[in-house]
């Protein structure tokens, strides 16, 4: 069975961060080499490899193709060859090509990792970091690989290495004065002497560039509060803030004649290339498209960098104006959300077939496929307008989720909504005058809202507390809309309201979850999708909830069904393609079937019963070296106390502890990390949580908190928690278990899931790791009172092909009310079945 939709707004912040971080994981570009072309490494093709282009964008050329990854490519003085790592031979090592993609030679053959090549100014050596001796160290070697010599020699990370034009000096990275995440920018002479720092901050300076003339150092730094662009002469004096927004800037790379820096940043919503002039000024976007890691070719005629289009990062080459885009590495798709067009000639939908997902519109019989929407961002949840005019969707090219509009050839794009919320799954009425869709505008769940159809007078029509609203569809008279909730603290069910929010009344009721409603043409009838037997499959009910049936049978997964407008035209053509089979889906594991428990009604427990503290230590913890410990405290008796693991990707209750009466204080208890069957669960995110019930079986106080399982991030951090951001800085910290280092990177999250602050990808040693948090958000602005969600994600070098991710809730300001907890959706559906296991009230 697949994971259940959309129930769990943490999790899908998870997923879209995860998505995000592998588009961002570290890749290289190079600013044009003496042919005038700039090489780059891109996924577009699902794999990182190295292309390059013009400086304009144009002549686009992939040079390497392999199943594997090729990263920071570095053009050679004279243009003719780039030098970049790979594993393409199983594990990291440096490898040259010529500037046309022939003759691919590998330089290093250690059985450690070699990584970060940069050529000398006069093509005769390269430098590179390699942990051959247990930490990231600078090496260097003649360019066919010969006489390879470490420089630097210390029990810290030394790694990004980059030469004066003179190639007299190299800068460089280092964490070997703070021992900790931190890292500063150092120069030394080229054979490793005279090691010098250049920065010193309480965080990191990084990504360091030397200008072709020698005289500045450009870099990244937080400083200011997020990653942004400085320069410096090159003693390290004069230390100078060229970019200044609150998206991420970094990567700088030096045009040849020192009067321009390309750089990457994420202003616009996505991984985009920018130029600027080397004083800051007349930044500009050259890409549209998510790229990243630019590096200008020797001659200054072409840019390369690593971008994402096409939902695959690979290598692009460009003019220095954008122009001129040519692809250098070289793409399943997902088809998803059809819906008919009211004359039912025609099927919106969402695709992944170029890259990401946009919204494409094809003939009744699957002919003509053609795409609507064209942008770096996820546009989805198409739906027509009455007269088959219009499409409305949704669109994340802003940077949230928006509600947009356009013509239904594609045509005269224009944004409805604008909230710093997500606005999703938006529905025509059927007079064209009004839009309903969902929304967390008034909190981290979704309700449903509508609006007029120019996007003016958004009113709220659901309001329900700890619980998720979503999938509005409007009858055909318009009078009533459908929809799904967890309103009653089981799965979601399917519920109708008037238009005005009023009447809402429940239609169906499973143990299973029941979703996307769609009125049938005459508004008799509903069909939606439903696990209830197991799998995903589609249901129809009378539009009063009687006469429930299941439609499919499959041992697959069948989703978001529409009905067909009625009647056909008769000129509408005939379906004649056989629909492409779906392929069986094989659950990953089988819920344990937890015994049913006899329960002794007990005394309600006094009033005042709160249960506060959720806790797990460690957390996340590696279940192959130590359990952890789960605790909770109560502040008065409970009569009746239970506990549980709750899965959030859809398999329910893993493991539950009936705890009986318990008297007030700590409660504690060990977990090995198995299920009830004694199965160890595997990596993941889980939830947590203990419950107080009364007499009746009824829960008076809940508690809840996140428990992650991961063979490399353990022990997560708050300090303090709660975190008051007036009384000074936290410190958020972990564990990391790899062989000597890993790329690691951390991100803080609001209650609504959008991204606050971003702890930039660095190579990170393995044990502690920390980070200083001022209580801040990008811009500068201390975070409201709240609830966030720390995440650590880290990737170890010796398998890049797997990103490892924990997280943490935490409060910042004044501590959650008692059973705040159950606000989470996971809370409320997982106690739904936990009473039933357990024998109490349903």
């Amino acid at each position: 069975m697949k994971s259940p939709r959309s129930i769990v707004a943490v999790a899908m912040a998870l997923g879209l961060l995860a998505a995000l971080l592998v588009g961002v994981m570290p890749g290289g570009a190079a600013f044009p080499g003496t042919n005038g072309k700039i090489a780059f490494d891109s996924t577009r093709d699902a794999k990182y490899e190295i292309y390059t282009m013009n400086v304009d964008g144009s002549g686009l050329t992939r040079l390497t193709n392999n199943t594997d990854r090729e990263w920071l490519p570095d053009w050679s003085p004279d243009g003719r060859k780039i030098a970049f790592h790979s594993n393409r031979d199983g594990n990291w090592n440096i490898y040259v090509i010529n500037a046309d993609g022939t003759e691919l030679t590998r330089l290093t053959t250690d059985a450690a990792g070699d990584y970060n090549a940069a050529w000398s100014p006069d093509g005769q050596k390269i430098a590179f970091l390699s942990t051959r001796d247990g930490n990231g160290e600078i090496y260097v070697m003649n360019a066919d690989g010969t006489a390879q010599t470490r420089l630097t020699n210390n029990n810290a990370s030394d790694n990004l290495p980059s030469w004066s034009p003179d190639g007299q000096k190299i800068v460089f990275n280092s964490n070997r004065d703070s021992n900790t995440y931190i890292y500063q920018i150092y120069v030394m002479n080229a054979d490793g002497s005279a090691q010098t720092r250049l920065t010193n901050n309480s965080v990191s300076d990084s990504w360091p560039a030397w200008s072709p003339d020698g005289k500045k150092i450009a870099f990244e730094s937080d400083r200011d509060g997020n990653s942004e662009i400085y320069v410096m002469n090159a003693d390290g004096s004069g230390q100078t803030r060229l970019t200044n927004n609150s998206a991420m800037d970094y990567s700088a790379a030096w045009s040849p004649d020192s009067q321009k820096i390309a750089f990457t940043s994420t202003r616009d919503g996505s991984w985009d290339i920018y130029v600027m002039n080397a004083d800051g000024s007349a930044q500009t976007r050259l890409t549209t498209s998510g790229a990243g890691y630019p590096d200008w070719s020797p001659d200054g005629q072409k840019i390369v960098f690593d971008t994402d289009r096409d939902d695959a990062s690979d290598i692009y080459v460009m003019n220095p104006d954008g122009g001129s885009l040519t692809r250098l590495t070289a793409d399943s798709a997902r088809n998803i959300w059809p819906v008919w067009s009211p004359d039912g000639r025609k099927i919106a939908f969402s695709s992944t077939r170029d890259g990401n997902q946009e919204i494409y519109v094809m003939n009744a019989d699957g002919s003509a496929q053609t795409r609507l929407t064209n942008n770096d961002a996820s546009d989805g949840g198409p739906s027509w307008s009455p007269d088959g005019q219009k499409i409305v969707f949704n669109s994340y090219r802003d940077g949230n989720a928006e509600i947009y509009m356009m013509n239904a050839d594609g045509s005269a794009q224009t944004r409805l909504t604008n909230n710093s919320s997500s606005d999703v799954t938006p529905a025509w009425s059927p007079d064209g005058r009004k839009i309903a869709f969902m929304s967390s505008l008034d909190g981290r769940f979704y309700d449903i809202y509508v609006m007029n159809a120019d996007g003016s007078m958004q009113t709220r029509l659901t309001n329900n507390s700890g619980a998720t609203n979503q999938n509005p569809s409007w009858s055909p008279d318009g009078s009533r809309i459908a929809f799904m909730s967890t309103r009653d603290g089981s799965r979601p069910g399917i519920y109708v309201m008037n238009a005005d929010g009023s009447g809402p009344t429940r239609l169906s009721s499973s143990s299973a979850y029941d979703f996307v409603p769609r009125w049938s043409p005459d508004g008799q009838k509903i069909v939606f999708a439903s696990s209830r037997d197991g799998n995903y499959e589609i249901y129809v009910m009378n539009a009063d909830g009687s006469g429930q049936t299941r439609l499919t049978n499959y041992s697959g997964d069948d989703l978001r069904p529409d009905w067909q407008p009625i009647p056909i035209p008769t000129s509408t053509p005939t379906v004649t393609r056989t629909p492409t089979p779906i392929p069986t889906v094989t659950p990953t594991r089988t819920p344990t079937v937890v015994p049913t428990a006899t329960r002794t009604p007990t005394p309600t427990p006094a009033p005042a019963v709160a249960i506060r503290n959720v806790h797990a230590s460690p957390n996340p913890f590696n279940p192959q070296r130590s359990g952890t410990n789960l605790s909770f405290d109560l502040t008065a008796p409970c009569g009746n106390t239970l506990a549980a693991i709750f899965d959030m990707n859809g398999g329910g209750v893993l493991k539950y502890w009936t705890l009986g009466a318990r008297s007030a204080g700590t409660q504690n208890i060990l977990w090995d990390g198995r299920n009830s069957g004694g199965a160890v669960l595997g990596e993941g995110m889980y939830a947590f949580f203990a419950v107080c019930l009364d007499g009746g079986g009824n829960a008076i106080a809940v508690g809840s908190d996140l428990v992650n399982i991961s063979p490399i991030i353990t022990n997560m951090t708050v300090n303090p928690k709660p975190y008051y951001p007036q009384s000074g800085n936290a410190s958020l910290g972990f564990n990391l278990s790899v062989g000597s280092w890993a790329f690691a990177t951390a991100v803080i999250l609001n209650a609504q899931g959008a991204q606050i602050k971003v702890f930039p990808w660095a190579v990170s040693p393995s044990g502690a790791v920390s980070y200083t948090w001022d209580g801040k958000d990008g811009g500068g602005n201390v975070v409201p009172n709240g609830r966030y969600t720390y995440i650590v994600a880290a990737v170890d070098p010796s398998s890049m092909s797997q990103m490892h991710v924990g997280a943490v809730l935490f409060d910042a300001g004044s501590p959650l009310s008692a059973g705040a907890a159950q606000e989470e959706p996971w809370a409320r559906e997982a106690m739904g079945q936990l009473r039933r296991m357990s024998g109490g009230a349903p």
